[in-house]
């Protein structure tokens, strides 16, 4: 079976919690799940259910159900949806605390997922939809910031905790409950940049246009605004290139969130630098020792 609960904990020394704080808590937590469900495009209703809290640390259960109309789902085309909202919901909550309010150091995709570098230099693989939802979703960032806000006002609790399969996916100790309150501005949620490594191919020299050449880029023709001073300089100094000459850049790519299929596609480049010039005849002369 499929899972479809899990648990916060208010952790401390207690065995009962001031009742606006769960509430607030609560309903901070049920707006991100239903933002979460939208994202998703399940076009089912999510209800969230409260099982009988636990002694000790003060812990509840919220059961998530899937409803079409009055009737519960539980077919084989929905009954992923409930473990995708937990885990994604933990994710948010995962990634806020990371970036800390801050721009990513790096960002590259692997699959279905991204490998994000903070400024400290720390490392975190996270699910590709849940990036993008945390990335366009101010809905999502403000209840997580009010979600900590409110805990950061009550001094008996001393951590935050999302708990699922007797797993713990999240967790926040007091100190840490200010930083993730400050509230963080989506810049815009249709676009974001990628930068890489890349190896491209000279398909067209154009010397107009501010050297927006065309290239080959993973099997497809792009065309990419240089922007490197030192290459201007080279061209400047006389040094030749040519079609099927490669580069080595470093590639920014520029990307527009498309609401049909819920992904973000390519629509610009730009060339921040570029690393190394590789002629045509030299290339081909290490294709063949290759």
């Amino acid at each position: 079976m499929v899972n479809n609960e899990f648990k916060i904990k208010f952790g401390g020394q207690l065995h009962q919690v001031d009742a606006n704080t769960f509430i607030s808590s609560l309903i901070n937590i049920s707006t991100i799940i239903q933002e979460l469900n939208q994202e998703l495009r399940s076009d089912k209703k999510i209800e969230i259910k409260i099982k009988a809290t636990e002694e000790g640390s003060f812990i509840t259960t919220l059961i998530l159900e899937q409803y079409a109309g009055l009737a519960k789902l539980f077919n084989s085309e929905n009954i992923h949806l409930t473990a995708d909202i937990i885990g994604i919901l933990a994710g948010v909550f995962a990634i806020k605390s990371f970036l800390d309010n801050k721009k990513p150091k790096s960002e590259k995709e692997k699959g279905d997922k991204v490998v994000i570098e903070n400024e400290k230099g720390k490392i975190i693989i996270v699910d590709n939809r849940t990036y993008g939802i945390y990335n366009r979703n101010q809905i999502v960032n403000d209840a997580i910031s009010n979600n900590f806000a409110t805990l950061e006002g009550d001094t008996s609790i001393d951590d935050f905790e999302i708990i699922s399969e007797k797993k713990s996916l999240f967790r926040a100790e007091r100190e840490e409950f200010d930083r993730l309150a400050t509230k963080s501005e989506v810049a815009d949620k249709q676009k974001r940049e990628k930068i890489v490594s890349a190896n491209i191919i000279i398909h067209k020299l154009i010397w107009e246009d501010k050297y927006k050449w065309e290239f080959y880029f993973a099997g497809n023709k792009i065309s990419a605004n240089i922007v490197d001073e030192e290459f201007y300089k080279r061209i400047d100094s006389g040094e030749p290139f040519a079609k099927g000459d490669s580069l080595k850049v470093e590639l920014q790519i520029n990307q527009i969130f498309d609401e049909g299929v819920a992904i973000y596609i390519n629509h610009s480049y730009q060339i921040n630098k570029v690393l190394e010039h590789i002629p045509r005849n030299k290339q081909l002369k290490m294709d063949n020792l290759s």
